[in-house]
């Protein structure tokens, strides 16, 4: 066999075996870089908890304390000033990091079906530039309620409630409070989960959102859910 020849025979021979080993340095390579992501976004949660922690002491986010509120000065407000502390019980729901209709339109209709006299707060955090104040605008328009508003922010949202979607139940699902602004009830998100598609999710947040409004506002004023009252 001539010199040529054994030259293709070698690189017929290698380049399998080269292709083969940039597949699995890519692999390997994407797998280290999914791991140290991972890691990164556990470092930030919880640098994110411990600052929160610090935060509600401040604010007094603890049942039976009055709330500090407004929450912060570059607020944007959707719909009408929530009456805090005016006699009107308040709500102020954390749908933070997703605004989407299909998940939160059986939690928004309970809160508001509860009683003539509770105001509904939807508390959103504009994430990385990600999120639009019209998405909220459209979101509060499609319910037409006096009795629900917005408060759209951005960093300070994810400090004072957290991010029920990416932390679970590490996350602030929903703050009531009533007409003196005493806070009577605080409850986490329910466990997160991953899920393959976006039907999956939305089978899976929308009645658990909804069942812990339900039993939060059931529990305050002692009656099933929708009955007239304070």
């Amino acid at each position: 066999m001539r010199g040529w020849d054994w030259f293709k025979l070698i690189v017929l021979i290698l380049l399998p075996i080269n292709a083969w080993l940039a597949v699995h340095f890519y692999i390997y390579h994407q797998k280290q870089k999914a791991l140290s992501l991972r890691e990164n976004l556990k470092a930030e949660l919880s640098e994110e908890a411990r600052v929160r922690q610090i935060i509600h002491k401040w604010f007094g986010f603890k049942e039976g304390q009055s709330i500090r509120y407004p929450f912060h000065p570059s607020a944007l407000v959707f719909g009408s000033h929530p009456p805090v502390g005016m006699g009107t019980p308040i709500l102020f729901l954390n749908i933070s990091t997703r605004a989407d209709k299909e998940i939160w339109d059986l939690a928004i209709k309970e809160a508001l079906k509860a009683s003539p006299y509770l105001h509904v707060v939807l508390v959103h955090e504009m994430w990385r530039g990600l999120s639009k104040p019209s998405k909220i605008q459209e979101l509060i328009k499609g319910f037409n309620n006096p009795r629900l508003s917005a408060l759209v922010g951005e960093r300070w949202v994810r400090q004072l409630f957290g991010q029920g979607f990416i932390e679970g139940e590490g996350a602030i699902l929903l703050i009531l409070c009533d007409g003196q602004g005493v806070i009577r009830a605080i409850v986490p998100y329910p466990e997160r989960k991953e899920f393959k598609t976006w039907e999956e999710e939305v089978a899976y947040w929308r009645p658990k959102l909804q069942q812990a409004v339900k039993r939060a506002l059931e529990k305050f004023y002692g009656k099933p859910s929708g009955a007239q009252g304070r």
